[in-house]
């Protein structure tokens, strides 16, 4: 049995769905409070829109930024 959603799979379908070109609003904004100097926030709020656990959340996040 599994729960949550893989990394892999959260990634994918943002990526898919902000059509590779981070126009995807929900990623956007993750993007934007990496600019502002919020990590932890990015991190957490990655972590709402994916589901994924903090330590994909996390490496996902230090790749955006």
């Amino acid at each position: 049995m599994q729960f949550g959603v893989s990394f892999e799979d959260s990634t994918k379908r943002l990526m898919s769905d902000a059509g590779e070109n981070l126009h995807d609003p929900r990623l956007g904004e993750v993007i934007e409070l990496l600019r502002s100097g919020k990590r932890i926030h990015a991190v957490k709020r990655y972590r709402e829109l994916t589901g994924v656990d903090l330590k994909q959340a996390k490496e996902a996040v230090e790749r955006l930024g």
